[in-house]
């Protein structure tokens, strides 16, 4: 089952480590992320950015145990669980499923995603 997850951008990797401690390898995150290039003073930067911000999608069998998820609220790193992730599993799911679908070889989204968004109107 899919969660989403609000977290502390300082803390993103010591709390991807400190989850995978408590909950074993079998956890999965996915964070979509946009690679981002500019131009300043004639030199090409890059810079990711995550396109939700300091949100994170993370998936383990055992969320559907609501006491299996009060482990995780007192991880650092986690500001909180977003609630009403069980009626929102869905359309988490095909959310995912189309930012991968439109991700490059190096896991980046592509502009593709963005089309994607203009169909909705």
């Amino acid at each position: 089952m899919w969660i989403v997850i609000k977290f502390d951008k300082k803390k993103f990797f010591s709390m991807q480590n400190d989850l995978k401690d408590k909950i074993g390898e079998s956890v999965i995150f996915y964070t979509p992320k946009i690679k981002l290039q500019y131009v300043k003073k004639n030199k090409i930067f890059n810079k990711v950015k995550f396109i939700l911000n300091d949100y994170m999608f993370c998936y383990h069998k055992n969320f559907e145990d609501k006491n299996f998820l009060e482990i995780l609220k007192y991880t650092k790193g986690v500001k909180y669980l977003i609630p009403n992730y069980k009626e929102t599993q869905k359309e988490i799911y095909n959310f995912i499923t189309k930012c991968k679908s439109t991700e490059d070889k190096n896991g980046y989204i592509t502009s593709k995603f963005f089309d994607f968004l203009y169909d909705f109107k």
